[in-house]
């Protein structure tokens, strides 16, 4: 039941049933087994032997011609209406599918019954497809496919063979003809035959129509002469090999400097170049090739310049503006996203435009690893969606900025709530870490948490504790020298009066400390730990911790069988509550961020230290002082032989998927693997939850398998999502990261897009309004913008022209009512 509703075959009617796509795009030999029980039950064999397929689901009866189609058999299909009788009438009754089937071994598609005994193979004759209708359907935007193949062709949806299309050429055509530059078009999308043929009607100004067909006039003649004339004079070379690397492109660029010479390069396009095979992913290779054509410019100083495709997310903006902007070469993060820097530090994303720190990153055998950015900068303004973690993370970022999930990378319109997503489980201490004395750290920390050092009033403790007390005044007066006074107060509690730090105007002592650190003047509710705390060694991020739990913190074993064991920091400072799950992290410890709210009051914000595997580590390594000793102390008494539970640190579900796969490919049944692994059978159930780390590197050892051992030991915690809801439009930044293409955003592993509009000195882009618009006037219907996006030695803007779709060529608006000229 379970499995039929993640389906999504529960529940429904006859008239609805479908076959999943997991079906569809399965082995060859599930398809056959999925095939072979559609036919066993509404399938049969005529007494001449064809076979056919019957259902009310149209839906049903053409999944049924796809498995048919994709195992080399021929399928038909066709709708009939039925009848039945109801009290002796005829009443009609739902229309029925038929499916009439023609396969070289008919007999393959049923299992052993009389009906595979009627099947008989069919005669052999060649079939071809016959065009029914021809109907108009919409007007919609369409998208074009390139194949490498030298016939130019693919197959759509129903095994439909068509062909594909190209764009023109006419930057590499007004060079070679007019300018005499040297020109080497790298055509990895059409043949060099189309290439000519297509310059030679746009340069003759002949419709590329009747060029194809023969139905040319005198005069088409005469222009097409005159055309072939100057393009056979034109020192255009055009190279048309397929799926080219970069090193090959720069190859044959050197040898063409070398012999012919060489002013323009054009590559025709980009996403089909290939780069080198050891990228993770398409998008590190296309940040790869980009790099390295320019290096190819700068080294021939020679323009190259690359066609590239556009993302059609511009077709989904709320505005209905469809016109191309530079941001949607990128997809990006809001500014206040925090970047996790080598040296500690989490600075917003917005404060480091125009510079290239060293960030964290994750390697592709998913350890956390220190790498150098290459650029930072504004994109723009975007749409945003918020997406809010399990663990009390967020991140707001574009529909299709690419998050690292159980899948791989997502966009983050690609993600739904309880998808999972990798966040770091421990940020590596910096190589070079600051020092400050204890004495300072546990200071800043009591502060922090029970410190008052608000501009224009008395710098003040409150505490009901010694040991707190203590500590405060003796790093006041030996760190300091400044002078400390007791007040007392009800029953404990007592105040200390911190004096000696000069004025506004003179800061000098703990105060001018303070300010440095750039948190003096903080409210409860607007504390921070200071960014300079977090280039501190985790030894030290420890004793901040430890003095921090000494005030707000809570540390309390449960005090039944029920409930569980509580450490946890509370605050009324969403900003303060970030930074310490993040010291957290520093020390390997996933914290969970919650708030509550009681009446009119402000928010109080919650980090949890949960499961018994964290607490021990927070005992260990964070410790206790003061009031929190006894409480420690009692808690690890009860953590001595609990058990770890592992609800919440578990890897994505989509793990077993490469488990069963192994399984299939090595012969293990599922029985078997429940036997090695010395546990009682349980079919399927075995495979219905998120598995342990420690159970995937179970099944890793079992299967020998690297990959299922480096997802069980990886420093990837695995993140549940709980929300993703629009933020809005605001401002959005990208960073650039070369090798891992990706950072942490406060913890988040997230993708960087590329380096297109870093790598590139201009960029255009191309606009017709009449493809969004049905209602222009004549006079604009061909109009088109070239969009300067980017241009880094001259100005930006718009340049209208005119598109002529019979020719496939552009020309200056000024020529719009020119007549082509006699030859």
């Amino acid at each position: 039941m379970e499995a039929l509703r993640g389906l999504g075959l529960w529940g429904i009617r006859s008239e609805a049933k479908f076959v999943p796509d997991t079906y569809l795009d399965a082995s060859r030999e599930a398809r056959l087994e999925v095939l072979r029980g559609l036919m066993d039950t509404d399938g049969w064999a005529e007494r001449w032997g064809s076979a056919q397929f019957c259902s009310t689901s149209e839906r049903l009866a053409r999944n049924v011609a796809e498995l048919v189609r994709s195992l080399g058999g021929w399928c038909s299909v066709r709708s009939r209406p039925t009848t039945y009788r109801h009290r002796g009438q005829k009443r009609a009754g739902r229309r029925a599918w038929v499916c009439n089937i023609q396969h070289a071994e008919p007999q393959s598609m049923f299992s052993p019954s009389a009906k595979r005994a009627r099947a008989l193979p069919a005669p052999r004759r060649r079939r071809r497809p016959v065009f029914l209708s021809i109907e108009p359907a919409r007007v919609t935007e369409t998208q074009c496919i390139a194949v490498t193949h030298p016939s130019r062709l693919y197959v759509t949806d129903d095994y439909v063979v068509t062909h594909n299309t190209a764009f023109v050429l006419n930057i590499a055509q007004h060079v070679g003809i007019h300018l005499r530059g040297r020109v080497l078009l790298l055509s990895l999308e059409m043949s060099a035959q189309q290439i000519v043929q297509r310059m030679l009607c746009s340069e003759a100004k002949v419709d590329s129509q009747a060029v194809r067909t023969g139905r040319l006039s005198s005069a088409d003649w005469a222009r097409l002469t005159a055309a072939a004339g100057r393009l056979s004079e034109a020192p255009i070379f055009i190279d048309d090999s397929p799926a080219l690397t970069v090193l090959e492109a720069r190859a044959k660029a050197r040898r063409m400097k070398a012999e012919h010479g060489l002013d323009l390069m054009v590559i025709d396009y980009l996403q089909l170049m290939r780069g080198r095979a050891a990228m993770e992913s398409r998008q590190q290779e296309i940040s790869e090739i980009s790099r390295s054509l320019k290096a190819l410019a700068k080294e021939l100083t020679i323009p190259v310049v690359a066609l590239s495709q556009l993302s059609r997310a511009v077709e989904s903006r709320a505005t209905r503006d469809f016109r191309p902007q530079l941001s949607d070469l990128r997809e990006c993060v809001t500014g206040d996203t925090l970047a996790c820097l080598a040296d500690g530090r989490r600075v917003a994303i917005r404060d480091l435009v125009g510079t290239a720190p060293e960030v964290l990153a994750m390697s592709p055998a998913g350890v956390i690893v220190a790498a150098k950015s290459e650029r930072v900068w504004l994109v723009g303004r975007r749409n945003v969606f918020t997406v809010r973690l399990a663990s009390g993370r967020t991140i707001r970022a574009t529909e299709q900025h690419r998050l690292c999930s159980g899948g791989g990378w997502r966009t983050v319109g690609q993600l739904s709530v309880g998808d999972r997503l990798a966040i770091a489980r421990r940020l590596p201490e910096p190589v070079s870490p600051d020092r400050w004395s204890d004495l300072r750290v546990a200071l800043v920390g009591q502060l922090i948490g029970d410190g008052s050092y608000l501009s224009g009033k008395p710098l003040r403790y409150t505490t009901s504790s010694e040991a707190n007390s203590t500590i405060v005044s003796v790093a006041a007066r030996e760190e300091f020298g400044c002078e400390v006074t007791r007040y007392a107060g009800r029953s404990c509690w007592h105040q200390l009066l911190i004096s000696g730090n000069g004025n506004r105007w003179h800061p000098h002592r703990l105060g001018g400390w303070l300010r440095q650190l750039g948190i003096f003047g903080q409210r409860s509710y607007e504390k921070r730990i200071p960014e300079a705390a977090f280039q501190l060694s985790d030894g030290q991020i420890a004793v901040l911790l430890r003095h921090l739990w000494a005030t707000d913190g809570t540390i309390a074993p449960r005090k039944s069988r029920r409930g569980s064991d509580a450490v946890f920091y509370s605050t009324n400072s969403p900003g303060l509550a970030s930074d310490v799950a993040a010291l957290l992290l520093r020390l390997g410890i996933v914290a969970r961020i919650s708030s509550a709210r009681k009446g009119a009051y402000r928010p109080s914000f919650f980090v949890a230290v949960s499961g018994a595997a964290d607490q021990r580590r927070f005992l260990e390594a964070v410790g206790a002082f003061g009031p929190r000793e006894p409480q420690a102390r009692r808690l690890e008494a009860c953590l001595v032989n609990r058990r770890n539970n592992t609800n919440v640190d578990t890897v994505p579900r989509e793990s077993f998927e490469r488990v069963k796969g192994l399984m299939r490919a090595q012969g293990i049944s599922q029985r078997r693997m429940a036997a090695l692994r010395g546990t009682a059978y349980g079919g399927t159930s075995h495979f219905r939850f998120a598995p342990s780390r420690a159970l995937l590197k179970e099944y890793a050892d079992i299967l020998s398998d690297g990959n299922l051992r480096t997802t069980a030991t990886s420093e990837l915690f695995w993140d549940r999502i709980v929300g993703i809801e629009p933020a809005g439009e605001e401002e959005v930044f990208d960073l650039t990261v070369p090798g891992p293409a990706c950072w942490l955003a406060d913890g988040i592993v997230s993708h960087n897009s590329g380096a297109l509009e870093q790598d590139a000195d201009v960029i255009l882009f191309l606009y017709r309004q009449s493809q969004y618009k049905e209602d222009l006037p004549p006079e604009e219907a061909n109009i088109a913008d070239v969009i300067i996006g980017k241009q880094r030695n001259g100005p930006v803007g718009t340049v209208k022209v005119v598109f002529l779709p019979q020719y496939a060529r552009f020309e200056n608006v000024a020529d719009l009512h020119r007549q082509p000229q006699p030859f």
